[in-house]
Parts: structure tokens; sequence; C-alpha cells
């Protein structure tokens, strides 16, 4: 069983690489729409997750409107953006103000705050990829790829003492390690790359520098696969989807990038 599921995994893992492969090497468009593609089907499970089936689907049209909106937005101006975002709380607000002046006293703004949530969640910090250079983008999907691969054959192979079993009862100090030492070698093979190989679209940091990135990039990556799992453990939900096989849904792929995006991006800004 386990075998299995390893290679549906394997199988999926290598198609989306070479969707992902294509898309950045195209760059421009054809990455901006992918990114707008899984920005979309992230929302729809992210959704989905807390109103099933057909329930509240305005509220999911809405959301992965703005949130797509969110993305175009990204390469213009950043009031588009703004603007975006400051509708995804006042429409949902709007809802509820007029839900409950009706006569529902059952209305509470958190169960419409959940669309603004989604876009802050899933499309704002997936923008934030389309603003670093191509060396940057491949480094930071590498470090998570590394960090959630590593983390799992490790795990699955050595894993004997668990981390968080509240958040998530799979996953081991083991896997854990695995990953936090290939997210490293990853990191200093960029800054080498960086700083021997003339890569300019690499930050020219010190070996020393990137390997502090690879560990605040795994600790991040590794918070938010946490994040995602208690989020999915308190609507008792399994999977957030189940559109790739042998890894869930999209938002289960990408819930470690998300949290590495911004951290690098306030990396860049510090060093």
């Amino acid at each position: 069983m386990i075998l299995s599921v390893s290679k549906s995994r394997i199988i999926t893992g290598l198609v989306l690489l070479a969707i992902l492969a294509t898309a950045l090497y195209l760059g421009q468009w054809p990455l901006r729409i992918l990114v707008m593609l899984v920005s979309g089907i992230g929302l729809y499970e992210f959704y989905t997750m807390f109103w099933p089936g057909f329930a509240n689907i305005a509220k999911k049209v809405l959301g992965i409107l703005l949130g797509i909106g969110v993305v175009l937005a990204s390469d213009y101006s950043p009031w588009w953006t703004v603007g975006l975002l400051a509708a995804s709380f006042v429409v949902p607000a709007l809802y509820f103000l007029f839900d409950y002046g009706r006569g529902n006293d059952s209305a509470k703004l958190e169960h419409h705050g959940t669309v603004t949530l989604g876009i802050a969640y899933i499309p704002l910090l997936l923008a934030s990829a389309l603003s670093l250079t191509l060396g940057e983008q491949i480094l930071v999907i590498l470090a998570s790829v590394t960090t959630d691969t590593l983390g799992y054959f490790v795990g699955l192979s050595f894993g004997k003492h668990k981390i968080w079993p509240r958040v998530s009862p799979k996953k081991s100090w083991e896997g854990s390690a695995g990953g936090f030492v290939g997210c490293i070698i990853v990191c200093l093979a960029f800054g080498a790359i960086s700083l021997y190989g003339g890569w300019a679209d690499l930050p020219k940091f010190s070996l020393w520098i990137w390997a502090l990135v690879g560990m605040i990039l795994n600790v991040f990556a590794q918070l938010g696969d946490f994040f995602e799992s208690a989020l999915k453990r308190t609507l008792d939900v399994k999977d957030s989807g189940t559109i790739l096989p042998g890894h869930g849904g999209v938002l289960d792929r990408i819930d470690s990038l998300l949290f590495i995006l911004p951290v690098y991006s306030l990396i860049r800004c510090v060093f």
C-alpha cells in the first residue's frame, strides 16, 4: 500500500514539475496564468473546507474572482492590490451587516471573513513569487519541495519520534531533520552558484548567510505545513482536495511554499 502511494506521489510530482518548469522557462504571462490557476483552485479548496458542496457558493465565487484579480493586479499599480483586498473585506462585511440587520441573530462577522482570509493566505502570498527573479523562484520552489519530499521519505523510512501529534500525527523528528538538512544543502548550492558561478539572478550572500537562509526557509516551510494540518483537523478534513493523486489537493502541495515566499522577501530586505 505504501509503495503504491509512493508511486502515485512520484508520478504526480513529475507531472507537476514538468508543468512548473515550462511556466518558469516561458515566464511572463504563462507563469502568471499558472499562478492564477493555482490560486483559483487553492481558494476553491480552502473555501470548500469551510463550506462543503454548494454551501455559500456566492462567497466562493466572489473570493476566487477577487483572488485571481489580486494576482493580475500584482503586475500593475499596488493600488489595484489594495483595492481588491479592501473589497474582499468590505463586501463580506456588508453581507454580514445586512444579514444581521434583517433579523438574523446568529449572524457573525467571522462567518463571512473567511473570504478575506483565503485571499490573504493564498493568492496574495503566491503572487509575491512573480516579483522574484527566475533564480529566486527556482530557489524558493526547491527549498519547499526538498523540505516536503525529504521530510516525507525520510520520515516514511526512519520516522519513530513524533513532533506534534496533536497537529500532524505522521510527522516525525527524523523526517523533519531530513528536510532541514536538505533545504540547507539546496540553499548552499544556490549560494555557491551565485558567488562562484556568476548567476546574477541570485543575491550575493556569503555561504554562512545562505546556510542561515536555508534554516529559516525550512522552519517556515514546516510551519506552513503544520498550519494547514491544524486547519484541516479543526475542520475534520483529511486532504484539502483530491485533484492530485498521491498528494491530495493543490493547497496540500503549496502550503509550505506559501509560508516561505513572504519570509524570503523579508530576508532580501534585511540582507
